[in-house]
């Protein structure tokens, strides 16, 4: 087992290289899990205004690591942070937690 704990989304996009090289150099490995893939993205592209980089970012870096899958033949999990919703308006989302970046996961969600 290989641990690493990145420190923000540049940081988390080489530990998927080095993860790289491990898997070539140190192999074979079954599974790799990144917990959360979602936390650094979240906190260093804040409010609607990046949104669009956010997600274009995090949809690179999935398409990254689902090629690695392919390329390694290891399955990747990826946990995701949830919130609630609040907003008036939205009485079908009150209370009830809701998968943040969803689309993401929807577009690079692939089942074996």
């Amino acid at each position: 087992m290989t641990v690493c704990a990145p420190a923000n989304s540049d940081e988390q996009f080489e530990a998927m290289n080095e993860a790289k090289t491990i898997l070539n150099e140190n192999g074979p490995y079954s599974l790799v899990i990144v917990d959360s893939i979602t936390a650094h993205f979240r906190t260093e592209y804040q409010g609607r205004g990046e949104l669009a980089d956010r997600q274009q970012a995090l949809g690179q870096h999935m398409a990254a690591l689902k090629a690695m899958a392919q390329e390694y033949n290891v399955a990747v999990v990826l946990t995701n942070q949830v919130h609630t919703c609040a907003t008036p308006g939205h009485a079908h989302r009150n209370g009830r937690a809701t998968p943040l970046l969803p689309h993401c996961f929807v577009c690079s969600n692939v089942h074996r």
